[in-house]
């Protein structure tokens, strides 16, 4: 699951039972009712045409099969703020323990095993992660927008070797994320910031639109193919430098065994790449479009004003947003999609946006995921109560984060029920 956050981009940066549904064979046929699906020059065109509230509601359970926190590891201070969690092959989990700068590694039962890597420049060190993800093998994967590098770890024995990502094609092109792929491939997420536009006379502020696309790589460099550009997040351009929007959209990049699925989350669409790179599919649900209401852009408003206001003068905190909620900054729909990723029976897990929190290092999970299936069937939503981050599923597992009432985060494992 890789979601695009805002601080990444440059201000000019739980075990639950799944229910297997029969929709995961029907959709294979394309005959399913819920589905239309075309041919566009070989790119299998994909319209969702059913309501999203007739979907079947999966739901937490009511007590957790196991909780760990900072606690488990020996050290209370650890996992005071929870980063990515994966499961392994194994059954356990590795977390990205933020603050730590580390690698976190659990067994199946959540208890601690071992902790891999530390703050720093040098091998096996990290400075700021973008994300991690975990491989065949246990593999894990961990890419440092600082360095610029892609490092390799295995779960038992540590840090195994890194690839730097120097972005060299272009001045205006820089690698913002990056995943290893079957084995000896690294799929690149690129940024390309185009020229800032100007401030017409009368207006103080402008739309700056970002742009990205993926390079898919070998393990020496080389890049092998590259996706279409597709719209990044956009910011707030002033004659000052530009600022983050909280209700500008996420853009998303989610890798499966044989397909990487992106997006600008703007809309719910998801376009798929073959193992070549060649777009394959595009899958879209126009009855996901919400728009965005008055008394939603409030709330966000005032709850960053209200956080920010904590650490200096309320009459600076609300001028310091003068930028972020202007009406001719907003998008008329909400943004569709937030996080995405695949799971290891190729369903896609799709979260529904939440506007970014500014002044703020926690961002608020969504309560509502779609899952499809990899033909672009919709097979259900998992509800999530407030404050629950869903993180990764492997076949009826998953994993979630909570906050206790400090604001401090924690992993809990939970079943399922329908």
């Amino acid at each position: 699951m890789f979601r695009v956050w805002a601080p990444l981009v440059p201000v000019t940066a739980l075990l639950l039972t799944v229910t297997s549904c029969a929709s995961d064979d029907r959709s294979a046929s394309g005959r399913d009712s819920t589905v239309q699906i075309a041919d566009s020059a070989g790119v299998r065109l994909v319209t969702i045409t059913s309501a999203p509230v007739e979907l079947p509601e999966w739901r937490l359970g009511n007590e957790p099969l196991f909780t760990i926190t900072g606690a488990t590891t020996g050290d209370s201070t650890a996992l005071s703020l929870v980063g990515p969690v994966r499961w392994l092959a194994s059954g356990g989990l590795v977390a990205l323990d933020i603050d730590a700068s580390r690698l976190v590694v659990f067994d199946s039962t959540g208890r601690f095993v071992r902790a891999l890597g530390r703050s720093g420049a040098g091998p096996g060190e990290m400075q700021w992660l973008a994300s991690m993800a975990v491989q065949r093998g246990d593999t894990i994967t961990t890419y440092d927008g600082a360095l610029r590098r892609l490092s390799f770890w295995h779960a038992e024995h540590g840090y195994v070797r890194q690839i730097s990502l120097n972005e060299s094609d272009a001045d205006d092109i820089s690698p913002l994320d990056a995943w290893a792929w079957q084995d000896s491939l690294v799929v690149v997420l690129r940024l390309r910031l185009p020229p800032r536009p100007p401030l017409p006379p009368g207006r103080p502020v402008v739309r700056w639109q970002l742009m990205m696309s993926l390079a898919l790589r070998n393990d020496s460099g080389r890049t092998l193919a590259t996706s279409p550009e597709f719209e990044g997040t956009y910011t707030a351009l002033d004659a000052g430098g530009d600022s983050r929007l909280p209700f500008a959209n996420v853009p998303f990049v989610a890798l499966g065994a044989n397909a990487t699925y992106f997006g600008s989350g703007a809309e719910f669409r998801l376009r798929r790449l073959a193992p070549t790179f060649g777009l394959d599919a595009d899958m879209r649900w126009p009855r996901q479009r919400e728009p965005l209401t008055e008394m939603e852009v409030d709330g966000v408003r005032e709850e960053s004003i209200r956080l920010l206001a904590q650490r200096i003068p309320l009459e600076r905190a609300q001028r310091a947003f003068g930028n972020s909620f202007l009406p001719e900054l907003l998008p008329v729909d909400r943004p569709a999609i937030g996080r995405v990723f695949v799971d290891d029976r190729e369903r896609l897990w799709v979260e529904r946006f939440e506007a970014v929190r500014l002044g703020s290092q926690l961002q608020t999970p969504a309560t509502r995921w779609t899952v499809l299936d990899a033909h672009g069937t919709p097979l259900a939503a998992l509800v999530l109560d407030p404050y629950t981050r869903l993180e990764d599923v492997r076949g009826d597992q998953a994993i979630v984060v909570k906050r206790d009432s400090l604001d401090v985060e924690y992993m809990t494992a939970y079943r399922l029920r329908d």
